[in-house]
């Protein structure tokens, strides 16, 4: 299985913020040179972040992003399950086409692995996920 970039870049700019030593918000010019994202699409991954509450914009001069929510309280399945689409078959995203329609015992099987894979995530939390991180390098965001 491999996460949407969408969702691999929001996992990582909510590591990074996490992991900063001193919380302030970080400038978004800054964390998209950071990792190599247009600024377009960093405002879409900061845009889907904060449509979840994980972080908020702070708008003037010394503004920029910054987490929202205790990442102790912050467990990787919610981010994941929020921000990754489900849709591990094309049935499961209401696809019709399929033969097996109704008859099928592959869903269940995919239902039951992505469940598994969202409740290892769980386990951990964006602390302990920044705990076992380097600090951004010096000049970073």
């Amino acid at each position: 299985m491999r996460l949407h970039d969408r969702t691999d870049h929001g996992l990582r700019v909510l590591l990074h913020l996490a992991a900063l030593p001193e919380p302030r918000p970080q400038p978004a010019e800054a964390l998209a040179r950071a990792f190599s994202l247009s600024p377009t699409s960093l405002a879409k991954v900061i845009q889907g972040l904060a449509a979840h509450g994980f972080v908020a914009t702070v708008p003037g001069r010394h503004g920029g992003v910054r987490l929202s929510r205790d990442p102790a309280g912050l467990r990787l399945g919610e981010v994941v399950r929020a921000l990754e689409p489900m849709a591990l078959a094309p049935c499961f995203a209401g696809d019709t086409t399929c033969p097996f329609d109704g008859g099928c015992g592959l869903a269940p099987a995919l239902d039951e692995a992505w469940q598994a894979f969202l409740a290892a995530l769980d386990q951990r939390t964006l602390a302990d996920v920044a705990r076992a991180t380097r600090p951004p390098a010096a000049g970073a965001p």
